[in-house]
C-alpha cells in the first residue's frame, strides 16, 4: 500500500470473507485498486480471519492516460 508517491510501500494485512471478492482480487494482481473494508477489533482471529480488517469490495483504478 502506497499513500504518497516516492515512498516505500507498506505491507497491509487483511482478510477476505467473500470468495467472489477473493477471486476478483486475484485477477487484479499487479493493478492499481481500491479496497473497501470494515474494521472489526476484538473478534477472535481463529473464528473469522487473521486480521482486524475485512475487505468486502474491490475496485480497479483505470490507468491514467499519457
Amino acid at each position: 500500500m502506497t499513500t504518497v508517491p516516492g515512498l516505500a510501500p507498506v505491507i497491509w494485512n487483511f482478510s477476505v470473507w467473500d470468495e467472489e471478492v477473493a477471486r476478483r482480487l486475484n485477477t487484479m494482481l499487479g493493478k492499481r485498486i481500491v479496497l473497501h473494508y470494515r474494521e472489526y477489533r476484538g473478534i477472535p482471529t481463529d473464528c473469522f480471519g487473521s486480521t482486524d480488517y475485512f475487505v468486502d469490495r474491490v475496485q480497479e483504478i483505470p490507468d491514467e492516460p499519457g
